[in-house]
């Protein structure tokens, strides 16, 4: 009887013993899965930061171009407008003086 108690608890002990056995490596298996998932999820966000970092780099370059090409336009516009200017004026002093002339021939008259 005594032998048949302890056969029964030797056998209790080892079923014990594999059962924690097979649930570590349950355990490990999960974390495993879980590590795998992880490791493909940061891989999916470095891809998707490298997307969105090419994406910023094009912008800004679109955005310097079109600065300069906007700083060219103005100071164009600014040298037409300049020479516009200097017409109108040479224009101006012109009418000015026909004018003049115009009152001196009235005073002769």
């Amino acid at each position: 009887m005594k032998k048949t108690i302890l056969v029964s608890i030797i056998a209790f002990v080892f079923s014990l013993m594999l059962n924690a056995g097979c649930q570590e490596e349950e355990q490990n298996l999960s974390n495993d899965k879980r590590s795998r998932l992880i490791a493909a999820e940061n891989l999916e966000l470095k891809q998707e930061l490298e997307k969105c970092q090419t994406e910023l780099k094009q912008q800004k370059q679109s955005f310097k171009s079109f600065q300069t090409e906007e700083k060219k336009q103005s100071e164009d516009m600014l040298v037409q407008l300049m020479n516009l200017n200097s017409k109108l004026r040479k224009e101006n002093n012109e009418l000015k003086a026909q004018l003049e002339e115009l009152k001196k021939q009235l005073g002769k008259e």
